[in-house]
């Protein structure tokens, strides 16, 4: 039954992930403009049901208007539909992880796709990345449920896909990006053609899968968590809980995780 269970799991990965690559390319072909025009304050998510409006100001972070499926008729309409749907709607329950999470698309956004703040943090812990934001919220079938990522990215200096989670729940998160990573592994062609669709040049995905994890800084350094991290393969990043959004990242693995390069 399990093995029957995984099959059909795959099978729905794939169909899925195909979906929203399409929804992707519809996405680059009707809203470009309005992504280079107002990245400072909305972002745009490929999903199986149509295309995400997601605010990513500081007021109203992660702030979503779900499933828009005519584009071009979307167009005219997106001051009413932002205003509408995310920055007049009552302001939401303190996130700091939607917080951080906004803040880095927002940067992204700002810096030509490059995650600016996480690749400052690698370069100072000597193993400098090149990331460049591909999108969130991409969710698929696993074990029986569904997985969602908090945010991709594609590492141009190796050509590996990285996923990204932002939490307060370690031990959780670090499962779930493990997770994910391993689902990115095994579907490396629908991975590279979403990311294509995106960035709007060929992608051909790495092998590995770089893992990620970013987590609030605690009392004590180095972080007692990061070696057992690392020897799972997630890198570990911390951040002020207190200034989310113009706080430093900090790389605080103290060693090369097991899936470097």
């Amino acid at each position: 039954m399990a093995e029957g269970r995984a099959i059909v799991d795959e099978l729905r990965r794939r169909a899925q992930l195909e979906t929203i690559a399409q929804k992707a390319r519809k996405l680059r072909e009707h809203l470009a403009p309005l992504v280079a025009a107002h990245g400072d304050r909305a972002h745009f998510r490929p999903t199986v049901m149509g295309v995400d409006l997601v605010s990513v100001t500081p007021e109203r972070p992660m702030v979503v208007r779900p499933a828009i499926k005519n584009l071009a008729a979307f167009v005219p309409r997106f001051e009413e539909e932002l205003a509408r749907y995310c920055l007049e709607t009552p302001a939401p329950r303190r996130s700091v992880e939607k917080e951080l999470q906004a803040r880095l698309i927002r940067e992204a956004r700002g810096t030509g796709g490059r995650l600016a703040s996480l690749e400052a943090a690698s370069a100072a812990a000597g193993r400098p990345r090149e990331l460049v934001f591909v999108t969130d919220g991409v969710v698929v079938p696993w074990d029986g449920a569904r997985l969602a990522s908090d945010l991709l990215a594609l590492d141009r200096g190796t050509g590996q896909a990285a996923v990204i989670e932002v939490s307060r729940s370690r031990e959780e998160r670090a499962g779930r990006v493990a997770a994910f990573a391993t689902a990115v592994e095994r579907h490396l062609p629908e991975f590279g053609a979403l990311f294509a669709a995106l960035l709007g040049a060929p992608v051909t995905l790495a092998p590995s899968c770089q893992r990620w994890l970013l987590w609030p800084a605690g009392e004590v350094t180095p972080d007692p968590g990061a070696a057992g991290l690392a020897a799972r393969g997630i890198w570990l990043v911390t951040y002020s809980p207190d200034d989310p959004v113009g706080s430093a990242l900090r790389v605080a693995t103290p060693q090369a995780v097991s899936r470097d390069p």
